[in-house]
């Protein structure tokens, strides 16, 4: 089954460079977020390549490395700073949220009071997208934090039972077929 996984995501390393450099590209003004997001896909870049790479070095035995099992923890450790980067994007947004949250209830407070309709729609769309960017925060933070146990794992850092890696990683897959759907039914 892994060598199969990765057969089918040969290649998705050039995916994660082409993301790479447009997140170096694109202009923004949280350089914080912007640095964090870069790292990201340039760990899932180096763990994609590796993944490759070791797939065409053993089970396919196209190419040969001097190392194998270098290559393989080159791979885990660029995984878990992918993994390590998008945690701490994720806490970084909710500290975000949190200020938008402590702005909005000032905000709300003087709505109310001057008992201005249009300015309290406007302050509840706002609540609710502030809602759906907490949520979406919280959610990834999970993801993150779940799927660092594998190649923390892997990588001989944690002393956690296969048990609880194999339902960490069924939990974060559960996570993703959720939000494929979710982005499938909008689409519709």
């Amino acid at each position: 089954m892994a060598t199969t996984r990765k057969i089918m995501r040969a290649g998705k390393f050039v995916e994660f460079l082409q993301l790479f450099v447009r997140t170096l590209l694109v202009r923004s003004e949280d350089e914080v977020a912007k640095l964090l997001a870069a790292l990201h896909k340039a760990g899932m870049f180096v763990f994609m390549a590796a993944d490759t790479l070791g797939l065409l070095a053993g089970p396919l035995a196209l190419v040969r490395v001097r190392d194998p099992s270098r290559v393989a923890r080159v791979g885990q450790r660029a995984w878990l700073l992918a993994l390590v980067s998008q945690l701490l994007l994720a806490v970084y947004r909710l500290r975000n949220v949190a200020v938008r949250e402590a702005d909005l209830r000032r905000v709300r407070r003087h709505v109310e009071k001057a008992e201005d309709a249009v300015a309290g729609r406007e302050c509840a769309r706002e609540e609710q997208a502030v809602a759906s960017g907490k949520a979406l925060a919280r959610r990834q933070l999970v993801a993150s934090a779940l799927d660092l146990l594998i190649p923390a794992k892997g990588l001989g850092l944690l002393p956690v039972n296969e048990g609880l890696v194999a339902l960490a990683g069924s939990v974060t897959s559960y996570m993703g077929i959720q939000d494929a759907l979710e982005k499938a039914a909008a689409g519709l």
